[in-house]
This record gives C-alpha cells, sequence and structure tokens, in this order.
C-alpha cells in the first residue's frame, strides 16, 4: 500500500517523508521572559467579543418584544376561549372521543351540531351538555340493578 518512497497510497494517512502541518505558533512564541516583570503575567479579561455583545443585546430586545406581544394578546378578546362554535376534531377532543365516535354521536342525534355551509359545527354548550349526560347515564349503569347475578 505504499510506492516506492514509503508513501503511503491511503487517502487521509500521513505520509512518511514529508513534514506535517502543525498548529500556528502561539503569540508569546518567540519571546524570552527577562528581567522582574517577567514573571507578572496578565490574565486575559472575559468580556464578550463585539459578536456576543450585540447578540446579547439582540436577544434581550426580541426577549421584551415578545413579553410584550404575549402581554397584549392575552388581553385581546379574541384570545379568549369564548368561541360559540367548534369543529368535530376540536368536539372530539374537549369530549377525549374519537372523530369517528363523535360523528356518531351527531348522526344519532345525541350530541346536537349545525352545518355551516359544508361544515358541521358543535355548540360548546352541546359539548357541555353531552358530556353531563353521558356522567348522568354512566352513574345510571354503574348502579346495581334488583336482579341476582
Amino acid at each position: 500500500m505504499s510506492d516506492q518512497r514509503g508513501n503511503s497510497s491511503i487517502p487521509g494517512s500521513p505520509r512518511r517523508g514529508r513534514a506535517q502541518a502543525s498548529a500556528p505558533p502561539s503569540p508569546d512564541a518567540g519571546r524570552e521572559e527577562t528581567g522582574a516583570t517577567s514573571s507578572v503575567r496578565f490574565a486575559r479579561v472575559n468580556r464578550p467579543t463585539p459578536y456576543e455583545a450585540l447578540a446579547e443585546a439582540l436577544a434581550e430586545v426580541v426577549r421584551d418584544a415578545v413579553a410584550d406581544a404575549i402581554a397584549r394578546m392575552a388581553d385581546h378578546p379574541s384570545m379568549a376561549d369564548e368561541t360559540a362554535f367548534v369543529g368535530v376534531p376540536e368536539a372530539a377532543r374537549r369530549l377525549n372521543l374519537g372523530e369517528t365516535t363523535t360523528k356518531r354521536e351527531i348522526a344519532a342525534g345525541r350530541l346536537r351540531s349545525v352545518l355551516l355551509g359544508r361544515r358541521r359545527l358543535v355548540p360548546v354548550d352541546a359539548i357541555a351538555e353531552f358530556a353531563q349526560a353521558l356522567a348522568a347515564d354512566g352513574q345510571r349503569n354503574d348502579e346495581p340493578s334488583g336482579e341476582a347475578s
């Protein structure tokens, strides 16, 4: 796997006979310490670079802007959960049922809904009524009957 000069033919492997590239010399390379002041070394102060300072300032501005926007949206009337109707998927989610089961309950007439154009909507109060009816029906089914099993 090596040629006549001893160089490896494997890609990425070091070649013999050639000097390897080394890390660039440090800024202090070649300086000799002389005199009494040479024992004093200055520690690098951890100051942010201009880019780091800019990034931090920008992050602070964005945080403030997002906080202000969230505060304004929380006070907006459209953000309140006062919708009169929800779609079938949302009604199913609120009832913790599948969409198909919710559609069956609508078709059976146990869950009120309205058709608006081609979209089926469920009144929010109908969801609460349906949930109460289910709870009441569940309590009746849980009561022991007079028959012995």
